[in-house]
């Protein structure tokens, strides 16, 4: 069966805490605990804040741990990536909600989307709509929306390159609440600078949540 993959960076304690802050605040926003966004979008154990570098589908779970191996072997020696958080931003619409960014500054980070990129290119498996089967679910009724579906399709042609934007996504909810908490952006103490010296290859869950870890990169010093 298909498995939608992420390539993503960790970032480390000081920023991760900004983004669960803004992910409780989102939450509060949109009521009460039973509120769907609260369920599938809070940070936890299954749920990692992340910043993607490169998603993409491959044909089945073997192919997605050859990714794993391939993404390990290319990071052998890589240094830590310096990064800047720079604010949250309302940004883009997604299974008919709006999501809450974190943005980030570096040109370390793109070249080394660049190069995981060309790395995995060869095991991404080519698909109109995507596949709302190839991601991970853990016993919640929603289905991964098509939007989810198609985002991952796209990634590589028309989110990757010259169009790749480093970003982490900290909530999902109405573009009247998202953008309430990204007017806040130094409530969160933002911009933040940091190294950061994890990569992660991963299975994404619903609305692309970082959900089922394979792999994991560490960086050196």
């Amino acid at each position: 069966m298909t498995v939608a993959l992420v390539v993503a960076l960790i970032p480390p304690k000081n920023i991760a805490n900004a983004a669960q802050k803004a992910n409780n605040d989102l939450g509060e926003l949109g009521g009460s605990p039973d509120n769907k966004y609260l369920q599938y979008f809070r940070f936890d154990d299954t749920h990692h804040f992340h910043v993607t570098l490169v998603q993409l589908y491959v044909e089945n779970q073997d192919k997605a741990k050859e990714v794993g191996e391939v993404v390990g072997k290319l990071l052998e020696g890589q240094k830590k990536i310096s990064a800047k958080a720079t604010e949250l931003k309302s940004s883009g619409h997604l299974d008919n909600s709006y999501l809450l960014n974190i943005n980030f500054e570096s040109s370390q980070i793109k070249d080394l989307h660049n190069k995981v990129l060309e790395a995995v290119k060869p095991f991404a498996v080519k698909s109109d709509n995507g596949d709302v089967e190839a991601f991970f679910h853990f016993g919640y009724s929603d289905r991964v929306g098509e939007d989810s579906a198609k985002y991952v399709a796209s990634f590589i042609d028309q989110k990757s390159g010259n169009n790749y934007e480093p970003h982490g996504t900290v909530g999902i909810a109405s573009k009247t609440y998202t953008e309430d908490v990204a007017k806040k952006s130094s409530k969160y103490e933002l911009p933040l600078s940091s190294d950061i010296d994890t990569v992660v290859v991963a299975q994404l869950g619903l609305y692309c949540s970082l959900r089922k870890v394979l792999k994991e990169i560490k960086l050196q010093e």
